[in-house]
């Protein structure tokens, strides 16, 4: 495929998606794919860890919750606005990532992912624990939406509803999506990816893998804590198991179903594990019966995941066309 044609199709897959409530006209459909893109972001930033450091962290949830509390109590203890809340959540998120990393890029392999598995229980603990902040375990009600917005020939986009939302998290995601492109194809990301193949030879030749890693921890985490804090003001609510470890894990499993290392495999992974379920409306035991039954089947059959197996059939039809 060109790149002309290529870069058409990307645009259009981004229109028909843009377009989807109006064709769809479904408050449940539409309400799904919010929760679908607010999660594919969780997903995408663990695997620009693991898929490009080979840093198996669980703690995504952990930076999730800091980023939805973090929104929600500067915008209704301190009176931020919600823009500027909702950034300094993510920021928050990174900022805790920093000593964290810190301490943590001293161990290697499950000794790393058990310490950030620990990190992720420990922000729920102090969740539930700081009630004179945080409302323990009650939560906290009435979280205000997003502030609406002026745009030229337009005027005033709220985004109080399902239907002005999705366009607002589609096009964030869709922003960080070009940024982690972006990122993972400059000499950062470069960096980022002989660190995960080899650190020791990476050392040699002048890369301090540390730091690289303490960069990649930063921005992973940020993404997370933006995804908090776009659930916090979609949904009105947070409670300290908004951080729950399980969201750590499931962005784990959507990543390695979908594809480590590949720009939409987290993204994949997302849709075939967690929303492909909710649409055609499995039963919950069900769904977790053929979740485990995905997941096995994946690691045995395609370890690289299903973009693994689109791109050899990719490789297998241009190779045939050539011939």
């Amino acid at each position: 495929m060109s790149r002309r044609l290529r870069m058409i199709t990307y645009f259009g897959i981004i229109l028909v998606l843009y377009l989807i409530p109006e064709v769809v006209r479904s408050d449940y459909i539409v309400n799904l794919l919010v929760f679908f893109l607010i999660r594919s972001l969780v997903a995408v930033s663990f695997n620009l860890l693991y898929g490009y450091t080979g840093l198996l962290s669980i703690a995504q949830g952990g930076f999730y919750g800091i980023g939805a509390y973090g929104y929600t109590l500067l915008v209704i203890h301190a009176g931020w606005p919600t823009w500027p809340a909702w950034l300094a959540g993510g920021l928050i998120a990174a900022v805790i990532s920093l000593p964290v990393s810190a301490i943590t890029f001293k161990l290697k392999g499950h000794y790393f992912a058990i310490c950030t598995l620990a990190l992720s229980l420990i922000i729920t603990a102090i969740l539930t624990i700081w009630r004179g902040l945080t409302s323990g375990a009650l939560g906290i009600a009435g979280v205000p939406p997003m502030g609406g917005i002026s745009l030229p020939w337009i005027g005033e986009v709220s985004f109080k509803d399902t239907f002005s939302f999705y366009p607002l998290v589609l096009t964030i995601f869709l922003l960080i999506l070009l940024v982690i492109y972006l990122l993972t194809n400059s000499k950062v990301g470069r960096t980022f990816q002989a660190i995960r193949e080899n650190e020791e030879l990476s050392l040699s030749v002048g890369i301090n893998p540390n730091h690289h890693k303490a960069i990649c921890f930063l921005i992973s985490a940020m993404i997370s804590g933006l995804a908090g804090g776009l659930f916090a003001s979609y949904i009105g609510f947070v409670h300290p198991m908004t951080s729950d470890v399980f969201i750590g894990l499931f962005a784990l499993a959507c990543t390695v179903v979908g594809g480590t290392g590949t720009l939409l495999g987290p993204v994949v992974g997302m849709l075939l594990l967690g929303t492909l379920p909710e649409i055609l409306r499995i039963d919950p035991m069900l769904r977790n019966l053929l979740f485990g039954i995905c997941l096995i089947l994946v690691i045995r059959v395609a370890p690289k995941g299903i973009m693994g197996i689109l791109s050899k059939g990719q490789g297998a039809i241009q190779k045939s066309l050539g011939e």
